[in-house]
């Protein structure tokens, strides 16, 4: 072999050298303190330096995923799976939340305590009401490590709101062998699992994109596939409805944004008033009622056991006692005040009901109640 020839082949073997050991390398480490965001363009370039003059690597589709490493003006520089280089700002949206350590208590007892383990069992620190800030460190095993002024100690997660973030839309978890689905640190398989969560539980879907959600589930917020996920199934009906129910006839039941004491009111109810259950967890109804979607409290909501029609019908007045008359009132009842007597067979309108034993008609434009004993529909 002359000297050219051996010069050639090392060469060649530092070549193969460095490949083996380029592909040997572990890829980069995902980190939950990472910034991800996803692409908005039809395809998105990925160039070499933060110009538009800059060699174009490659292109990315909508709702690629992105590790945003770090910005400079209208650049980012990103990592996509072995990839990184620079991409413009204008067309990768960022996820709303990247790491939440802002949040407030938000207990149903009005107060929650801070631990000095995460035990409901473990000694009480501190009292604190709801609103107090709370600063997060860490999370585990269904609680929250925070700090509150020099304290550190350990709060249950399902009393703690975290600060308020868009929420996008909502889903179901549906998986197709019936199992736990993992909420993952980042949007990949490589990503730590924070929690797994049931099928059925509803998540708030925060960020969409290829392959991957960013959710958040009773305050905890991640990334999970989105194969598993079926978007609207939290706004899709249960098939139940129920009324409004206070204690007495003068309060009214507030609708709430989200589910806590602490969060926005968008209407109020009175006694009567007909919700349609969408979904129901721990002390809270995920209600739509006219058409808004929001929280009310389950312990203030009697479930009725007639379903309420969609849209008013029309029903006939019958009486299987033989009597010829039907009581027409003007609250549901058998001691309430008789606005009327209609005979049997003239038509109504049903409006809604008020329990399985009383319906909300019209009858002759004017608004009252018929035992639902008398309705022929």
């Amino acid at each position: 072999m002359t000297p050219m020839q051996r010069t050639g082949l090392c060469k060649r073997c530092a070549a193969l050298a460095l490949v083996l050991t380029l592909c040997s390398l572990p890829p980069a480490a995902l980190s939950a303190d990472a910034s991800y965001g996803t692409v908005t363009a039809n395809a998105l370039n990925l160039r070499a330096a933060p110009d538009t003059a800059s060699k174009v690597l490659t292109s990315f589709p909508s709702g690629t995923w992105v590790q945003v490493l770090e910005t400079a003006g209208s650049w980012h520089k990103v990592r996509i799976d072995s990839w990184v280089g620079y991409m413009s700002a204008n067309y990768v949206s960022l996820s709303n939340v990247t790491k939440v350590t802002d949040a407030k208590v938000s207990g149903a007892a009005g107060y929650i305590n801070l631990r000095a383990s995460a035990s409901i069992n473990a000694p009480v620190l501190a009292t604190y009401p709801n609103g107090a800030a709370v600063k997060i460190l860490a999370h585990t095993g269904g609680f929250y490590q925070v700090q509150v002024g020099n304290l550190t100690g350990y709060m249950a997660d399902y009393l703690v709101r975290l600060d308020d973030v868009k929420v996008l839309t909502y889903a179901v978890i549906r998986t197709a062998n019936g199992g736990n689905l993992n909420m993952r640190a980042a949007p990949s398989m490589a990503a730590r699992v924070v929690q797994s969560f049931k099928p059925g539980q509803q998540v708030e879907v925060l960020q969409r994109g290829d392959g991957w959600h960013q959710v958040r589930v009773a305050g905890v917020t991640g990334y999970m596939r989105a194969e598993f996920l079926s978007i609207g199934g939290g706004t899709a009906s249960s098939g139940k409805y129920g009324i409004v129910n206070n204690p007495r006839p003068t309060q009214v039941l507030n609708l709430r944004e989200l589910p806590s004491l602490n969060a926005r009111v968008l209407a109020y109810y009175y006694n009567g008033k007909q919700v349609e259950i969408l979904s129901s967890s721990g002390d809270w109804h995920r209600v739509r009622v006219n058409g808004t979607t929001g929280y009310m409290l389950k312990r203030f909501v009697l479930l009725l056991d007639a379903p309420a029609p969609a849209t008013p019908f029309a029903a006939r007045l019958k009486n299987p006692n033989g009597g010829s008359i039907v009581n027409f009132r003007e609250s549901p009842g058998l001691n309430t005040r008789i606005l009327a007597y209609h005979p049997v067979g003239k038509t109504v309108t049903v409006l809604g009901y008020y329990n399985a034993d009383w319906a909300r008609v019209s009858i002759d434009s004017l608004t009252g109640y018929v035992s639902s004993y008398f309705l022929a529909y």
